[in-house]
């Protein structure tokens, strides 16, 4: 994730801390599912209708799941997608003890401090 404008990255690990406090702690309401189906349907297709994304998923489908043919029964799983199950899910594996954080920074300018430490010039 990366912060937008004058938003730090601590201010969006704690809104996402936030939103995962909210999924644990409320159901997700109908209509919010039914917008992330949508949007999960839409990406779906979107790979399907790329020969590039799909040469690329069938493999790696086949290496996971035993069978290429494993990619294709997705879909149909989003109908069955509930509001329990997501908050379940979220109590069991959105926990502290499983969570890692990692921040990526940019490198240092050629001639700034951490340069000249390593003797660059």
């Amino acid at each position: 994730m990366t912060p937008a404008g004058e938003h730090t990255v601590d201010a969006n690990r704690k809104a996402v801390d936030d939103l995962v406090t909210r999924l644990q702690s409320r159901l997700v309401d109908d209509e919010t599912l039914t917008r992330v189906k949508n949007v999960l349907r839409s990406r779906y297709l979107r790979i399907l209708g790329s020969n590039q994304k799909l040469a690329a998923l069938l493999p790696s489908f086949y290496a996971n799941h035993g069978d290429w043919r494993a990619l294709f029964a997705i879909a149909p799983q989003y109908d069955r997608l509930t509001s329990e199950e997501l908050q379940r899910v979220a109590l069991q594996y959105l926990i502290p003890a499983g969570r890692t954080v990692a921040y990526r920074t940019n490198p240092p300018e050629p001639g700034g401090a951490a340069s000249s430490q390593r003797g660059i010039q």
